[in-house]
C-alpha cells in the first residue's frame, strides 16, 4: 500500500473515530438566548457545551430536537431543564447535575387588560407546546400551545390570548436587543415561579455524570460560565 493511500485511510479513522466518541446533549428549549441560531450555533446552550469540551476528557455535541423526540431517547443527557419539566419531582428517574442557572417563569398580560393569575378564572393561557407548566395542574385556564416564546408575545399584544407564560432570561435576552416593545405587558409580579435549570441523565450515564459534576466544581469553569452568561 502506498504511504499517501496509508496516510488518508489512517486520517479517516481518527476524523470518524472522535465523531462516533462524541455523546449528543439534547436540549428542547429553541428559544434564546439558549438557541440563537441553530444553524450558525449561536447560543447560550452552544456556548456551554464548548466550554464543557475545554474541561473534559469526553466530548459532547449539542443537538437541539423537539421534546416529544427527546421523551422517546432512553439513553441521554439534557441540558437546562429540571425534574418538574420531566415530571420526576423526586428524582427518582434520572440523575441531576448542581444547578447551572436560575430562571423564572413569568405571566404577561396586554397592559391594556391587565390579569392577576392568582385571581382570574378560565384564562387562555399561551405557552410552549410539550412544556410542562404548574399553572394547569389546578386550574380551569385553557392551554394554547405555541412554538416559540416570541410567538407568546405576539399572541398577547394582539389580544388573541389573556396570558402569556415565558421566561426571565428569555425576556431579559429580547429587551437587552432590543426586539421586544417592553411598553406593551403587564408582568404579574405577584405570581413569578422561581426555578433552577439543570444538566439531567439517565441512570446508565451516571460515569459521564460524575465526570461533568466534577467540572462543574472547577473554580475555573466556573469563572468561564459565568462571562458566557454575561454575553446573554
Amino acid at each position: 500500500m502506498r504511504p499517501l493511500t496509508l496516510f488518508f485511510i489512517t486520517l479517516f479513522y481518527l476524523i470518524n473515530n472522535a465523531i462516533a466518541q462524541q455523546i449528543p446533549v439534547y436540549i428542547y428549549q429553541d428559544k434564546p438566548p439558549f438557541i440563537i441560531n441553530s444553524k450558525k450555533q449561536i447560543g447560550l446552550a452552544y456556548d456551554f457545551v464548548s466550554i464543557l469540551n475545554e474541561y473534559s476528557k469526553t466530548k459532547y455535541e449539542l443537538q437541539l430536537l423537539p421534546r416529544t423526540r427527546i421523551n422517546k431517547i432512553k439513553s441521554k443527557i439534557m441540558l437546562f431543564t429540571n425534574e418538574v419539566w420531566l415530571n420526576d419531582e423526586n428524582k427518582e428517574s434520572f440523575l441531576y447535575s448542581s444547578p447551572i442557572a436560575e430562571d423564572q417563569n413569568l405571566y404577561i398580560s396586554n397592559k391594556k387588560r391587565p390579569i392577576d393569575i392568582k385571581k382570574d378564572r378560565n384564562l387562555k393561557i399561551a405557552v410552549i407546546a410539550a412544556n410542562v407548566y404548574v399553572v394547569f395542574k389546578e386550574s380551569s385556564h385553557q392551554r394554547i400551545d405555541v412554538l416559540k416564546e416570541e410567538q407568546v408575545f405576539d399572541m398577547v399584544d394582539r389580544g388573541r390570548v389573556d396570558v402569556g407564560v415565558i421566561s426571565l432570561s428569555t425576556l431579559n435576552y429580547l429587551l437587552k436587543k432590543n426586539k421586544l416593545p417592553k411598553d406593551h405587558f403587564f408582568i404579574d409580579s405577584n405570581s413569578q415561579l422561581l426555578y433552577k435549570r439543570h444538566l439531567v441523565y439517565s441512570k446508565d450515564l451516571k460515569k459521564n455524570y460524575l465526570e461533568i459534576e466534577k467540572i462543574l466544581q472547577n473554580q475555573n469553569f466556573k469563572e468561564s460560565l459565568n462571562q458566557i452568561f454575561k454575553k446573554y
